[in-house]
């Protein structure tokens, strides 16, 4: 979630606020950020500081555009810069003159600054950013309860706040914050519901309908939904670099591969500008099977400066080879999987785990769970068909294969043949380093609450899942199963 949420640029209609000006030179600059211009926005906003240096509007979209170079490419020496070089400009922002944007643009400084330190690592020094962040926007929508956009930052908040790292749970715990995604989203809703007929402030409906499409697939079952917001907004992925980025990217994470495919190559390869375009169309040229994906994997490896995704894509390359029984490509690739982990991202922490037991995994299950990734439901079962008894042999494989069944089939709408399968894996013993055991459990509590109806059994589900503990994600399922307790008990916003 962290390199799609993209922040809003705040403008109000010149009425002599005289210490927020955004001149048609500020917009223009604004619209260039959102284009992926970084270079050429930040040329025009310095010629703007020089005629109006007491303008702090323009820091305020100096932080923005940096801000935006910054989290679409994958460099931990840019992202410590940004930290850096954001000081004297959160300085010009805490010394502006009194006025809705003050607190708002502080606050959307200090969340942008949370998220990059968060991708760094720095868990805590970027959750006291976030709590900055957060008091700010609380103390801007007190003071300024009628200027609508504050409510953008401070829900992409909450939605954050849910979902930090397991391990990091405790600290915004101890903030007092019990966020709920499903409030948040309600809200952005609302918001850009408001703008389509606000006077002043309706163009920022896109940037809203961004957050929220984002904030949709990351945190909810959605997915649907978050693909038609960012479709309606990104009509222009064609000639924009950034649209198209964020709609293919979209696109993959909703599992519409070969329309994921489509689009991003408009601007894939070498000189894509962004490059986690690449490896986006790496992994969606894997999930189909096509060769094609160690090209663009090879051209994110080349040309991506830092670490992040390095080990996850290592891995992928090594599932290739594992796949088309190349040994020796699969140990090629396994062998460059660094242990301990450069990188932050989650992703290449579990491919450490993942490469040592690659050798361990039936090439057809493999198979079947990059088909499934891609949304080839059909073609997922037919890889695995024939294989039970293999995958029987093995307790590694046989709960991997009857989960990854339950899945598919809860996917395909067969929900009452998902539930089986759920079954057949709740049936198996738990072991603390697995997840799935309890997360099955959480499955057919969704199944039972949204699709079968039956909120007795869906409880009940729910309240088992809870029963575990210690095991990969416990944390992040503890909160998605208290959340399912509060609608169905009715202590909650309901809404799934």
């Amino acid at each position: 979630m962290l390199r799609f949420i993209i922040c809003v640029l705040l403008c109000l209609p010149l009425c002599g606020y005289g210490a927020y000006v955004f001149s048609p030179e500020c917009q223009h600059a604004y619209a260039l950020t959102f284009r992926g211009s970084f270079e050429e926005a930040r040329r025009s906003l310095s010629v703007e500081k020089e005629k109006s240096p007491d303008n702090a509007a323009i820091d305020y979209l100096l932080v923005l555009n940096a801000f935006m170079a910054t989290i679409t490419v994958e460099d931990p020496v840019g992202d410590q810069s940004f930290l850096d070089d954001q000081i004297p400009h959160l300085q010009a922002l805490e010394q502006s003159t009194k006025h809705p944007f003050k607190l708002y643009a502080l606050g959307e400084a200090y969340l942008q600054r949370g998220m990059v330190a968060l991708r760094l690592g720095n868990y805590v020094n970027g959750l006291l950013d976030l709590k900055k962040s957060y008091g700010l926007l609380e103390r801007n929508l007190k003071e300024y309860p009628s200027f609508p956009l504050t409510k953008k930052p401070l829900y992409t908040l909450q939605g954050i706040l849910s979902n930090v790292p397991d391990t990091y749970k405790p600290i915004f715990e101890f903030f007092g914050y019990q966020t709920d995604q499903y409030v948040a989203l309600a809200e952005l809703d609302k918001l850009q519901q408001a703008l389509r007929t606000d006077p002043y402030y309706g163009f920022f409906r896109r940037e809203v309908e961004l957050v929220r499409g984002i904030m949709t697939q990351a945190l909810t079952d959605r997915h649907d939904d978050a693909y038609a917001i960012i479709k309606a907004i990104t009509t222009d992925y064609g000639s924009n670099p950034l649209a198209c980025y964020v709609r293919g990217k979209m696109a993959l994470d909703t599992k519409r591969t070969d329309e994921a495919i489509e689009i991003l190559l408009h601007y894939a390869g070498e000189k894509a500008p962004f490059q986690f375009m690449n490896y986006d169309l790496g992994n969606a040229y894997l999930y189909s099977h096509n060769k094609l994906c160690l090209k663009y994997f090879a051209v994110f490896i080349s040309h991506s400066p830092g670490p992040g995704l390095k080990n996850d894509t290592y891995l992928r390359l090594a599932w290739w080879g594992h796949l088309n029984g190349d040994t020796a490509m699969r140990s090629l690739w396994l062998g460059f999987i660094q242990d301990p982990c450069p990188s932050a991202r989650e992703k290449d922490k579990v491919a450490i785990e993942e490469g040592k037991t690659l050798e361990m995994t039936h090439p057809d299950l493999l198979a079947g769970r990059l088909w499934f990734d891609g949304g080839y439901y059909s073609t997922a079962l037919r890889a695995m068909e024939g294989q039970e008894a293999a995958f029987a042999t093995s307790p590694f494989n046989h709960i991997r294969h009857l989960y990854l069944k339950a899945r598919i089939l809860e996917e395909m709408g067969k929900y009452h043949e998902a539930m089986m399968a759920y079954d057949q894996v709740t049936a198996l013993p738990f072991h603390y380093e697995e997840y799935f055991v309890p997360v099955a459990y959480f499955r057919k509590g969704c199944i039972c609450e949204t699709a079968l109806q039956e909120p007795k059994k869906a409880l009940a589900h729910y309240r088992t899942c809870l029963t575990f503990k210690n095991y990969p994600y416990a944390a992040t399922y503890k909160y998605k199963c208290q959340l399912g307790l509060n609608r169905l008990e009715g202590t909650g916003p309901g809404g799934k």
